[in-house]
């Protein structure tokens, strides 16, 4: 009891919105009225204004007005969960199913087996847990096995769990919408409460391609569109917008595609909101390695509370450089950027030399380190010494604010000897 006090005297110190500490679970229910669907939570209705998220960063989450979280995978759960509903925060909690690309065979009777009962042993550990949310049974197991087995896999696990929990719904999570996914989920995957879809470059048309999912759906993954949708350099590396060209399109998403559509769509999850584990910054990243925010965060919060943020982020202008410039070992690339600051704060300005080999840098689910040739102060007129090694390299410029805000841009060049 003292411990949830204490809690309690903290979150009203730093500003928070004090939550009611639940103790037993929370019903959730999905209702349909003249206008919709609607997601009810305890009786009320509760729009997702959701994110990816890494714990530590669950505060600065709901500072901003957030109020949702979910998970790839339900192991290790109980910090993240206990500290959801310390803040009054939902979990829709994941359940990792099997890649085809990690081995695992929706045909092999005994992996599917053992998938249903390791699905199950989660469930049951946390299905009483007052942060749960929903449960997400897998997330993008149906890319590479578009055939009925998987399905059957995910409604399985559907119907197993509503046999048991009358106070979640149950999704499933698949990377985007086409019309041969769209039929065998209607034909095999009956136990779906709602659907979670994946979105990023096509978004804008994703209500289209909906159209023949007749039950409500969230967009649990969304952001601006990814590498190689902004155009490459001559040598095939992906040109990468500035953090305030992010943000615009940020804020367009979301306000059109993701809480544009009530009643059908229940709201999103933007990814990602943390900070990148590869360079500073990261494509998909609302903050820089170092802590500063990107003025996506800030769309977030006008997004989800209609304020404005204390601190705003930075703009960046223009960076004028040579589009697609060849250097020599050790030539020089002179560079001007173009920035101001919205609350008039002073700036300073720093650059990093990375390697930008997409077929390193783009690996898996998240971006990898692919190299570090360097880094410096800057200031609004600057130039670099190309490195001495030949390939493919950005030059990354960093725009501080000294309050905890930042904002970045790229230029890609290659060294050629």
């Amino acid at each position: 009891m003292l411990t949830g006090m204490m809690s309690l005297i903290a979150a009203v110190a730093v500003g928070f919105p004090v939550p009611v500490l639940q103790t037993q679970p929370v019903p959730v229910r999905i209702a349909k009225n003249a206008s919709g669907y609607q997601l009810l939570r305890g009786g009320k209705p509760y729009l997702i204004r959701g994110a990816g998220i890494h714990n530590p960063l669950l505060e600065t989450f709901v500072r901003v007005g957030g109020n949702s979280v979910r998970t790839w995978g339900a192991d290790n759960l109980e910090q993240l969960l206990d500290d959801a509903n310390r803040l009054g925060v939902t979990v829709t909690v994941g359940y990792w199913m099997g890649h085809r690309g990690h081995g695992f065979d929706y045909r092999n009777a005994e992996q599917v087996k053992k998938q249903f009962d390791g699905a199950m042993a989660a469930f049951r550990k946390y299905k009483n847990h007052p942060a749960v949310l929903a449960w997400a049974v897998g997330n993008e197991m149906e890319l590479g096995q578009e055939g009925p087995e998987v399905y059957k896999a995910i409604e399985d696990i559907a119907k197993a769990i509503k046999r048991e929990d009358p106070n979640h719904p149950v999704l499933t999570v698949v990377a985007d919408m086409w019309p041969e996914k769209m039929a065998m989920l209607n034909q095999h995957c009956p136990s779906l409460d709602f659907l979670g879809v994946n979105s990023y470059g096509g978004l804008p048309t994703l209500a289209a391609r909906m159209a023949d999912w007749k039950k409500p759906y969230v967009v649990t993954e969304w952001d601006y569109p990814g590498a190689g949708d902004f155009g490459q350099t001559p040598w095939k590396t992906p040109l990468e917008p500035s953090s305030t060209e992010k943000a615009k399109l940020t804020a367009e998403y979301a306000e059109k595609y993701v809480y544009g559509a009530p009643g059908r769509v229940l709201g999103g999850y933007y990814f990602h909101f943390s900070p990148p584990e590869a360079a500073t910054v990261g494509w998909n990243n609302a903050f820089l390695k170092t802590g500063e925010k990107l003025a996506m965060v800030d769309v977030l919060q006008r997004q989800f509370t209609g304020k404005e943020p204390k601190n705003r982020a930075p703009s960046i202008v223009s960076v004028t450089a040579a589009v697609t410039p060849t250097l020599a070992p050790g030539g020089k690339l002179a560079v001007r950027v173009s920035a101001f600051d919205p609350d008039r704060d002073n700036l300073t300005y720093a650059y990093e030399i990375v390697g930008d080999d997409p077929k390193k840098r783009f690996v898996g689910d998240f971006e990898r380190d692919a190299g570090f040739a360097g880094s410096g102060e800057a200031s609004p007129d600057f130039s670099i010494t190309a490195p001495k090694e030949a390939g493919p390299y950005r030059l990354v410029i960093v725009v501080r604010d000294g309050k905890g805000s930042a904002a970045t841009a790229s230029v890609s060049f290659q060294v050629k000897g």
